[in-house]
């Protein structure tokens, strides 16, 4: 069984959703390396708080928001019409050198994975302010960090997670 199918398990008893929701604000945490922007950074202070009941649902929709705009960027820039734009657009620019650098991709397959990566990201977002929008999809499984089920469920899996 994978992460993905774990979680869905695990997301059918309401007492788990703070430890799924913190797992994985915590998988966003080991990509904060490949964005130039502070956005994940503050976004991921904000979710916990939201989560400890010390910030308003608002201000993780803000948050959701900012990061969605990011993967809307990273999507934008990285369209083969538009791919000389990132050279224009600094954190695009530097995230994706990030990616092509530490997963040793091309510049197509690294376009993708920074996309990926951000909708990963704001999915992440959009079910910690909103559990009823579910898990991210099982197609974000690979920014899943097996590891780090782990420690917050206590399964062993295959797999190690990667940090940026």
């Amino acid at each position: 069984m994978n992460v993905y199918q774990h979680l869905v398990n695990l997301s059918a008893s309401r007492n788990n959703i703070i430890s799924i929701k913190l797992y994985l604000l915590d998988c966003c945490a080991k990509y904060q390396g490949f964005r130039s922007s502070s956005k994940l950074s503050d976004g991921l202070i904000v979710a916990k708080k939201y989560l400890r009941n010390a910030a308003k649902r608002m201000d993780v929709h803000d948050v959701e928001w900012i990061l969605e705009a990011e993967a809307f960027a990273a999507e934008f820039y990285s369209h083969k019409d538009f791919s000389i734009r990132y050279k224009n657009h600094e954190n695009i620019r530097k995230d994706l050198a990030r990616v092509r650098l530490t997963k040793r991709l091309g510049n197509v397959e690294a376009r993708t994975y920074l996309t990926r990566m951000a909708y990963f990201i704001d999915s992440v977002f959009s079910y910690v302010e909103y559990t009823s929008n579910g898990i991210p999809n099982q197609e974000y499984e690979e920014f899943f960090c097996p590891v780090l089920f782990n420690k917050y469920f206590g399964l062993k899996l295959r797999n190690g997670c990667e940090k940026a």
